[in-house]
Protein backbone atom coordinates (compact mmCIF):
# COMPACT_ATOMS: atom_id res chain seq x y z
CA UNK A 1 0.00 0.00 0.00
CA UNK A 2 1.08 3.29 -1.24
CA UNK A 3 -1.30 5.93 0.06
CA UNK A 4 -4.36 5.79 2.20
CA UNK A 5 -7.10 5.19 -0.30
CA UNK A 6 -10.44 5.53 1.68
CA UNK A 7 -13.32 7.87 1.56
CA UNK A 8 -13.77 10.20 4.15
CA UNK A 9 -17.58 11.05 5.56
CA UNK A 10 -17.55 14.43 3.94
CA UNK A 11 -16.31 12.93 0.68
CA UNK A 12 -18.82 10.61 0.45
CA UNK A 13 -21.76 12.98 1.26
CA UNK A 14 -20.81 15.43 -1.47
CA UNK A 15 -21.35 12.56 -3.84
CA UNK A 16 -24.53 11.48 -2.26
CA UNK A 17 -25.69 15.01 -2.68
CA UNK A 18 -24.38 15.51 -6.31
CA UNK A 19 -26.05 12.61 -6.99
CA UNK A 20 -22.56 10.93 -8.45
CA UNK A 21 -23.01 7.83 -6.07
CA UNK A 22 -25.80 6.17 -3.59
CA UNK A 23 -24.92 4.13 -0.82
CA UNK A 24 -25.79 0.63 -2.87
CA UNK A 25 -23.06 1.76 -5.27
CA UNK A 26 -20.32 2.42 -2.56
CA UNK A 27 -21.13 -0.97 -0.55
CA UNK A 28 -20.64 -2.51 -3.98
CA UNK A 29 -17.58 -0.91 -3.77
CA UNK A 30 -16.53 -1.12 -0.21
CA UNK A 31 -17.33 -4.97 -0.78
CA UNK A 32 -15.07 -5.24 -4.01
CA UNK A 33 -11.98 -3.73 -1.99
CA UNK A 34 -12.88 -6.28 0.94
CA UNK A 35 -12.33 -8.96 -1.51
CA UNK A 36 -9.29 -7.57 -2.88
CA UNK A 37 -7.13 -7.01 0.25
CA UNK A 38 -8.67 -10.15 1.99
CA UNK A 39 -5.06 -12.03 2.18
CA UNK A 40 -4.58 -9.10 5.00
CA UNK A 41 -7.06 -11.42 7.15
CA UNK A 42 -9.00 -8.33 8.51
CA UNK A 43 -12.27 -9.60 8.57
CA UNK A 44 -14.03 -12.87 9.94
CA UNK A 45 -17.54 -11.95 8.13
CA UNK A 46 -18.21 -9.88 5.41
CA UNK A 47 -21.86 -8.85 5.73
CA UNK A 48 -22.81 -8.46 2.43
CA UNK A 49 -26.56 -9.20 2.05
CA UNK A 50 -28.08 -7.20 5.06
CA UNK A 51 -24.85 -4.28 3.94
CA UNK A 52 -26.41 -4.24 0.57
CA UNK A 53 -30.28 -4.43 1.91
CA UNK A 54 -29.73 -1.44 4.31
CA UNK A 55 -28.49 0.43 1.81
CA UNK A 56 -31.17 -0.18 -0.77
CA UNK A 57 -33.46 1.34 1.80
CA UNK A 58 -31.34 4.38 2.32
CA UNK A 59 -31.00 4.34 -1.92
CA UNK A 60 -35.05 4.98 -1.28
CA UNK A 61 -34.74 7.78 1.43
CA UNK A 62 -32.22 10.43 -0.81
CA UNK A 63 -33.87 13.51 -1.81
CA UNK A 64 -36.63 12.79 0.07
CA UNK A 65 -35.19 13.39 3.79
CA UNK A 66 -32.20 14.92 5.39
CA UNK A 67 -29.19 13.09 5.44
CA UNK A 68 -27.99 11.77 8.99
CA UNK A 69 -24.23 12.95 10.27
CA UNK A 70 -23.37 9.18 9.06
CA UNK A 71 -25.73 8.64 5.99
CA UNK A 72 -24.58 5.90 3.54
CA UNK A 73 -21.21 5.88 5.98
CA UNK A 74 -19.70 2.15 5.77
CA UNK A 75 -18.48 0.91 8.98
CA UNK A 76 -17.13 -2.40 10.40
CA UNK A 77 -17.39 -3.96 14.04
CA UNK A 78 -14.74 -5.72 16.16
CA UNK A 79 -15.68 -9.13 17.12
CA UNK A 80 -15.51 -8.67 20.85
CA UNK A 81 -18.87 -5.97 19.57
CA UNK A 82 -22.37 -8.01 19.07
CA UNK A 83 -23.85 -7.38 15.44
CA UNK A 84 -27.20 -8.74 15.76
CA UNK A 85 -27.40 -11.98 13.44
CA UNK A 86 -23.59 -12.16 12.69
CA UNK A 87 -21.23 -14.51 14.30
CA UNK A 88 -19.57 -12.78 17.08
CA UNK A 89 -17.28 -15.58 18.67
CA UNK A 90 -14.81 -13.62 20.47
CA UNK A 91 -11.92 -14.41 18.43
CA UNK A 92 -12.20 -17.66 20.23
CA UNK A 93 -12.87 -21.65 19.01
CA UNK A 94 -14.89 -21.45 22.39
CA UNK A 95 -17.32 -19.52 21.18
CA UNK A 96 -17.42 -20.43 17.28
CA UNK A 97 -20.85 -20.44 15.74
CA UNK A 98 -22.42 -17.99 18.40
CA UNK A 99 -24.76 -15.33 16.42
CA UNK A 100 -25.66 -12.30 17.94
CA UNK A 101 -29.04 -11.65 18.39
CA UNK A 102 -28.67 -8.14 19.06
CA UNK A 103 -26.82 -5.08 18.31
CA UNK A 104 -24.88 -3.96 20.75
CA UNK A 105 -25.25 -0.04 22.04
CA UNK A 106 -22.37 1.30 20.04
CA UNK A 107 -23.53 -0.33 16.75
CA UNK A 108 -26.99 0.46 17.47
CA UNK A 109 -26.14 4.15 18.12
CA UNK A 110 -24.12 4.10 14.72
CA UNK A 111 -27.02 2.62 12.62
CA UNK A 112 -29.14 5.20 14.43
CA UNK A 113 -26.82 7.85 12.19
CA UNK A 114 -27.30 6.48 9.65
CA UNK A 115 -23.83 3.92 9.06
CA UNK A 116 -23.83 0.42 7.22
CA UNK A 117 -22.30 -2.16 8.88
CA UNK A 118 -20.31 -4.04 6.38
CA UNK A 119 -18.18 -6.28 8.28
CA UNK A 120 -16.82 -7.82 11.43
CA UNK A 121 -13.42 -7.68 12.09
CA UNK A 122 -10.94 -9.78 13.33
CA UNK A 123 -9.06 -9.65 16.97
CA UNK A 124 -7.23 -12.02 19.23
CA UNK A 125 -8.76 -14.08 21.21
CA UNK A 126 -10.77 -12.23 23.59
CA UNK A 127 -9.12 -8.75 23.17
CA UNK A 128 -6.22 -10.72 24.95
CA UNK A 129 -3.26 -9.41 22.96
CA UNK A 130 -0.97 -6.09 21.69
CA UNK A 131 -0.19 -8.29 18.61
CA UNK A 132 -2.59 -9.18 15.09
CA UNK A 133 -0.75 -12.44 15.45
CA UNK A 134 -2.18 -14.74 17.79
CA UNK A 135 -3.07 -18.41 18.10
CA UNK A 136 -6.05 -18.89 17.73
CA UNK A 137 -6.33 -16.85 14.54
CA UNK A 138 -6.13 -19.34 11.39
CA UNK A 139 -4.08 -16.73 9.53
CA UNK A 140 -2.36 -13.87 10.84
CA UNK A 141 -3.58 -9.98 10.21
CA UNK A 142 -1.30 -8.04 8.50
CA UNK A 143 -0.11 -4.96 8.18
CA UNK A 144 -0.93 -3.05 4.78
CA UNK A 145 2.26 -0.77 4.54
CA UNK A 146 4.06 -3.78 4.91
CA UNK A 147 2.31 -7.35 5.03
CA UNK A 148 5.55 -8.69 6.59
CA UNK A 149 4.50 -6.99 9.67
CA UNK A 150 2.54 -6.78 12.58
CA UNK A 151 -0.64 -4.38 12.66
CA UNK A 152 -0.40 -4.22 16.42
CA UNK A 153 -4.03 -5.53 18.77
CA UNK A 154 -6.37 -5.93 19.49
CA UNK A 155 -8.56 -4.02 17.34
CA UNK A 156 -6.36 -5.32 14.58
CA UNK A 157 -9.08 -6.33 11.79
CA UNK A 158 -10.43 -2.49 12.63
CA UNK A 159 -7.09 -0.73 12.09
CA UNK A 160 -6.51 -2.50 8.66
CA UNK A 161 -10.20 -2.53 7.70
CA UNK A 162 -9.38 1.66 8.16
CA UNK A 163 -6.35 1.98 6.74
CA UNK A 164 -7.14 -0.34 3.35
CA UNK A 165 -10.30 2.47 2.35
CA UNK A 166 -12.91 -1.00 2.85
CA UNK A 167 -14.72 1.33 5.69
CA UNK A 168 -14.59 5.02 6.68
CA UNK A 169 -15.31 3.74 10.04
CA UNK A 170 -14.53 1.12 12.53
CA UNK A 171 -15.14 -0.25 16.10
CA UNK A 172 -12.67 -1.51 18.46
CA UNK A 173 -12.32 -1.59 22.08
CA UNK A 174 -9.39 -0.46 24.50
CA UNK A 175 -7.49 -2.52 27.72
CA UNK A 176 -4.45 -0.49 27.63
CA UNK A 177 -3.98 0.28 23.76
CA UNK A 178 -6.15 -1.88 22.08
CA UNK A 179 -7.14 0.72 19.70
CA UNK A 180 -4.66 3.17 19.45
CA UNK A 181 -1.99 0.96 19.20
CA UNK A 182 -3.32 -0.87 15.92
CA UNK A 183 -3.95 2.79 14.93
CA UNK A 184 -0.60 4.12 15.22
CA UNK A 185 0.96 0.64 13.65
CA UNK A 186 -1.35 1.26 10.47
CA UNK A 187 -1.85 4.88 9.88
CA UNK A 188 -4.91 5.79 11.06
CA UNK A 189 -7.00 7.89 13.74
CA UNK A 190 -7.81 5.97 16.95
CA UNK A 191 -9.57 7.17 19.91
CA UNK A 192 -9.64 5.88 23.26
CA UNK A 193 -12.70 8.13 24.80
CA UNK A 194 -12.71 8.94 28.72
CA UNK A 195 -14.18 6.10 30.44
CA UNK A 196 -17.74 5.76 30.03
CA UNK A 197 -18.74 8.06 27.67
CA UNK A 198 -19.16 5.23 25.07
CA UNK A 199 -21.81 2.30 25.91
CA UNK A 200 -20.45 -1.00 26.59
CA UNK A 201 -23.50 -2.93 26.09
CA UNK A 202 -23.19 -6.10 24.16
CA UNK A 203 -19.27 -6.09 24.19
CA UNK A 204 -17.37 -8.59 25.69
CA UNK A 205 -14.95 -7.11 27.88
CA UNK A 206 -11.75 -7.84 29.14
CA UNK A 207 -11.77 -5.58 32.46
CA UNK A 208 -14.53 -4.03 34.01
CA UNK A 209 -12.26 -1.56 35.51
CA UNK A 210 -10.26 -0.35 32.03
CA UNK A 211 -12.42 -1.69 28.98
CA UNK A 212 -13.53 1.33 26.35
CA UNK A 213 -14.95 1.46 22.89
CA UNK A 214 -14.18 3.56 20.52
CA UNK A 215 -13.81 4.34 16.94
CA UNK A 216 -10.99 4.45 14.53
CA UNK A 217 -11.02 6.54 11.15
CA UNK A 218 -9.36 7.80 8.77
CA UNK A 219 -9.35 11.48 9.29
CA UNK A 220 -9.74 13.74 12.50
CA UNK A 221 -13.23 15.10 11.91
CA UNK A 222 -14.29 11.53 10.80
CA UNK A 223 -13.42 10.26 14.25
CA UNK A 224 -15.07 13.55 15.81
CA UNK A 225 -18.32 12.58 13.92
CA UNK A 226 -18.27 8.93 15.07
CA UNK A 227 -17.37 9.66 18.81
CA UNK A 228 -20.43 11.93 18.51
CA UNK A 229 -22.79 9.31 17.02
CA UNK A 230 -21.82 7.00 19.67
CA UNK A 231 -23.46 8.82 22.32
CA UNK A 232 -20.28 10.88 22.79
CA UNK A 233 -19.97 15.05 24.11
CA UNK A 234 -19.85 17.39 20.78
CA UNK A 235 -16.43 19.27 20.19
CA UNK A 236 -15.27 22.15 17.99
CA UNK A 237 -12.46 23.42 16.69
CA UNK A 238 -13.50 26.32 19.58
CA UNK A 239 -12.56 23.66 21.98
CA UNK A 240 -8.72 24.01 21.34
CA UNK A 241 -8.41 27.78 20.09
CA UNK A 242 -6.86 29.08 23.83
CA UNK A 243 -3.79 27.38 24.24
CA UNK A 244 -3.15 25.86 26.96
CA UNK A 245 -0.55 23.36 28.30
CA UNK A 246 1.12 20.85 26.54
CA UNK A 247 3.61 18.45 28.65
CA UNK A 248 5.40 16.16 25.83
CA UNK A 249 7.32 12.99 27.18
CA UNK A 250 10.46 12.62 26.93
CA UNK A 251 11.77 10.76 23.66
CA UNK A 252 14.83 8.43 25.41
CA UNK A 253 14.69 5.22 24.44
CA UNK A 254 12.46 6.25 20.90
CA UNK A 255 13.12 4.95 17.29
CA UNK A 256 14.90 7.56 15.97
CA UNK A 257 11.80 8.71 13.53
CA UNK A 258 9.73 8.41 15.92
CA UNK A 259 11.98 11.05 18.43
CA UNK A 260 11.80 13.57 15.20
CA UNK A 261 7.77 13.10 14.93
CA UNK A 262 7.65 13.74 18.44
CA UNK A 263 10.15 17.35 18.19
CA UNK A 264 7.80 18.23 14.98
CA UNK A 265 4.75 18.02 16.91
CA UNK A 266 6.12 19.93 20.16
CA UNK A 267 7.27 22.48 17.68
CA UNK A 268 4.12 22.83 15.91
CA UNK A 269 2.30 23.14 19.53
CA UNK A 270 4.44 26.06 20.16
CA UNK A 271 4.14 27.69 17.38
CA UNK A 272 0.44 27.91 17.93
CA UNK A 273 1.29 29.44 21.34
CA UNK A 274 0.78 26.13 23.52
CA UNK A 275 3.44 26.28 26.59
CA UNK A 276 5.40 23.13 26.15
CA UNK A 277 7.28 21.32 28.67
CA UNK A 278 8.95 18.22 28.99
CA UNK A 279 8.06 15.99 31.83
CA UNK A 280 7.99 12.21 32.58
CA UNK A 281 4.27 12.90 33.36
CA UNK A 282 3.45 9.54 35.57
CA UNK A 283 5.75 7.04 34.84
CA UNK A 284 3.60 3.51 35.50
CA UNK A 285 6.43 1.25 36.03
CA UNK A 286 5.53 0.73 40.16
CA UNK A 287 1.83 -0.01 39.20
CA UNK A 288 1.81 -2.15 36.23
CA UNK A 289 1.93 -4.95 38.49
CA UNK A 290 -1.01 -4.27 40.07
CA UNK A 291 -2.57 -3.11 37.10
CA UNK A 292 -1.89 -6.93 35.44
CA UNK A 293 -3.61 -8.62 38.90
CA UNK A 294 -6.55 -6.76 38.23
CA UNK A 295 -6.75 -7.39 34.57
CA UNK A 296 -6.21 -10.98 35.01
CA UNK A 297 -8.29 -11.51 38.14
CA UNK A 298 -11.34 -9.72 35.81
CA UNK A 299 -10.64 -11.43 32.85
CA UNK A 300 -11.12 -14.71 34.47
CA UNK A 301 -13.87 -13.58 35.99
CA UNK A 302 -15.48 -12.63 32.99
CA UNK A 303 -14.89 -15.52 30.84
CA UNK A 304 -16.16 -17.85 33.85
CA UNK A 305 -19.60 -16.05 33.49
CA UNK A 306 -20.22 -15.95 29.63
CA UNK A 307 -22.72 -18.46 28.89
CA UNK A 308 -21.10 -21.78 26.91
CA UNK A 309 -17.72 -21.00 28.18
CA UNK A 310 -15.12 -23.75 27.90
CA UNK A 311 -11.75 -23.61 28.81
CA UNK A 312 -10.46 -26.30 27.14
CA UNK A 313 -11.13 -24.70 23.99
CA UNK A 314 -9.26 -21.62 24.35
CA UNK A 315 -5.77 -21.55 23.71
CA UNK A 316 -3.01 -22.73 25.61
CA UNK A 317 -1.80 -18.49 26.15
CA UNK A 318 -5.55 -17.98 26.96
CA UNK A 319 -6.11 -20.76 29.43
CA UNK A 320 -2.31 -19.91 31.44
CA UNK A 321 -3.98 -16.34 31.51
CA UNK A 322 -7.08 -17.53 33.11
CA UNK A 323 -5.54 -19.86 35.25
CA UNK A 324 -3.08 -17.03 36.50
CA UNK A 325 -6.56 -14.84 37.07
CA UNK A 326 -7.99 -17.46 39.28
CA UNK A 327 -5.11 -17.67 41.60
CA UNK A 328 -5.23 -13.91 42.10
CA UNK A 329 -7.17 -14.08 45.35
CA UNK A 330 -9.69 -11.18 46.42
CA UNK A 331 -7.19 -9.98 49.01
CA UNK A 332 -4.67 -9.86 46.16
CA UNK A 333 -7.23 -8.27 44.07
CA UNK A 334 -8.46 -5.71 46.78
CA UNK A 335 -4.70 -4.52 47.33
CA UNK A 336 -4.17 -4.32 43.04
CA UNK A 337 -6.85 -1.96 43.64
CA UNK A 338 -5.63 0.25 46.04
CA UNK A 339 -2.72 0.28 44.51
CA UNK A 340 -3.97 1.29 41.31
CA UNK A 341 -6.06 4.17 42.53
CA UNK A 342 -3.52 5.64 44.26
CA UNK A 343 -1.91 5.88 40.99
CA UNK A 344 -4.78 6.98 39.56
CA UNK A 345 -5.52 9.69 41.76
CA UNK A 346 -1.98 11.15 42.08
CA UNK A 347 -2.23 11.38 37.95
CA UNK A 348 -5.57 13.46 38.29
CA UNK A 349 -4.41 15.78 40.86
CA UNK A 350 -1.48 16.72 38.69
CA UNK A 351 -3.51 16.78 35.50
CA UNK A 352 -5.20 20.05 35.09
CA UNK A 353 -7.85 20.62 32.97
CA UNK A 354 -6.16 23.01 30.34
CA UNK A 355 -3.29 20.38 30.24
CA UNK A 356 -2.54 17.57 27.43
CA UNK A 357 -0.04 15.02 27.66
CA UNK A 358 1.70 14.77 24.03
CA UNK A 359 3.35 10.95 23.45
CA UNK A 360 3.69 8.20 21.17
CA UNK A 361 1.57 5.00 21.21
CA UNK A 362 4.38 2.64 20.50
CA UNK A 363 8.61 3.89 20.81
CA UNK A 364 9.17 2.40 17.39
CA UNK A 365 7.28 0.40 13.68
CA UNK A 366 6.57 -3.41 14.34
CA UNK A 367 10.05 -5.17 13.47
CA UNK A 368 9.82 -6.54 9.50
CA UNK A 369 9.44 -10.72 10.98
CA UNK A 370 6.45 -12.54 12.29
CA UNK A 371 7.37 -11.42 15.41
CA UNK A 372 5.53 -9.06 17.68
CA UNK A 373 8.32 -6.59 18.09
CA UNK A 374 9.07 -3.10 17.91
CA UNK A 375 12.35 -1.82 16.83
CA UNK A 376 13.25 0.74 19.66
CA UNK A 377 16.09 2.73 19.73
CA UNK A 378 17.61 -0.01 22.37
CA UNK A 379 16.65 -3.04 19.82
CA UNK A 380 13.76 -4.99 19.24
CA UNK A 381 11.41 -5.30 22.17
CA UNK A 382 8.08 -7.19 22.73
CA UNK A 383 5.27 -5.22 22.05
CA UNK A 384 3.49 -5.06 25.92
CA UNK A 385 7.29 -4.06 27.23
CA UNK A 386 7.09 -1.41 24.34
CA UNK A 387 3.60 0.10 24.18
CA UNK A 388 2.41 -0.35 28.05
CA UNK A 389 4.69 2.19 29.47
CA UNK A 390 3.06 4.89 26.90
CA UNK A 391 -0.50 3.93 27.23
CA UNK A 392 -1.04 2.45 30.55
CA UNK A 393 -1.79 5.40 32.12
CA UNK A 394 -4.66 6.82 29.69
CA UNK A 395 -6.27 3.16 30.44
CA UNK A 396 -5.93 3.48 34.48
CA UNK A 397 -7.14 6.97 34.47
CA UNK A 398 -9.93 6.56 32.00
CA UNK A 399 -8.53 9.91 30.17
CA UNK A 400 -9.84 10.20 26.28
CA UNK A 401 -6.95 9.59 24.24
CA UNK A 402 -5.90 9.88 20.65
CA UNK A 403 -3.52 7.79 18.22
CA UNK A 404 -2.82 10.71 15.68
CA UNK A 405 -0.76 9.59 12.84
CA UNK A 406 2.38 11.42 11.87
CA UNK A 407 4.09 10.85 8.93
CA UNK A 408 6.08 7.77 7.87
CA UNK A 409 9.29 6.50 9.08
CA UNK A 410 12.63 5.76 6.59
CA UNK A 411 11.23 2.73 5.78
CA UNK A 412 7.60 3.70 4.62
CA UNK A 413 6.12 2.41 7.47
CA UNK A 414 3.23 5.10 9.47
CA UNK A 415 4.47 6.82 12.54
CA UNK A 416 1.55 7.30 15.57
CA UNK A 417 1.49 10.27 18.06
CA UNK A 418 -0.76 9.47 21.18
CA UNK A 419 -2.58 12.73 22.70
CA UNK A 420 -4.15 12.49 25.88
CA UNK A 421 -6.11 14.87 28.82
CA UNK A 422 -8.06 15.09 31.47
CA UNK A 423 -11.23 13.30 31.70
CA UNK A 424 -14.45 14.64 30.16
CA UNK A 425 -11.97 17.07 28.16
CA UNK A 426 -12.63 15.00 24.77
CA UNK A 427 -13.47 17.57 22.83
CA UNK A 428 -10.09 19.43 23.68
CA UNK A 429 -8.32 16.35 22.65
CA UNK A 430 -9.82 15.75 19.57
CA UNK A 431 -10.02 19.56 18.52
CA UNK A 432 -5.88 19.59 19.04
CA UNK A 433 -4.96 16.71 17.84
CA UNK A 434 -6.27 17.43 14.52
CA UNK A 435 -4.38 20.50 14.69
CA UNK A 436 -1.19 18.23 14.47
CA UNK A 437 -2.09 18.10 10.43
CA UNK A 438 -3.46 14.99 8.51
CA UNK A 439 -6.44 15.07 6.08
CA UNK A 440 -8.95 17.47 7.79
CA UNK A 441 -12.55 16.61 5.62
Amino acid sequence: MDTWNGWSVAELHALYRGGKATPSQIVEECLRRIEASGSLGAYTAVLDETARAEAARLDRRMGHEPMGPLFGVPVAVKELIDVAGAEIGYGSRAFAGRIATADAEAVRRLRAAGAIVVGVTRSPEFGWSLSGRDAASPAPVANPWDPARDPGGSSSGSAVAVATGTVCLALGTDTAGSIRMPAALCGVWGFKPTRGAVSDRGVRLLSRSFDHVGPLAGTPRDLQAAYEALGGWPASPQDAQTPGTVVVAPRDGLHPDYAEALTAAADRFTALGWRVLTEDFAPPEDVIDGYMMMLLHEGARLYADEPGSSVELCTEPVQEMLRAGHGVTDALYRDARRTVARYRDGLLARLDPGTLLLGVVCPGPPHPSRAATAVTAGGPRPFVQAVIPWTLPQSIAGLPAVAVPAGRDRDGMPIGLQLSGAPGRDGTVLAAAALLGGRAA
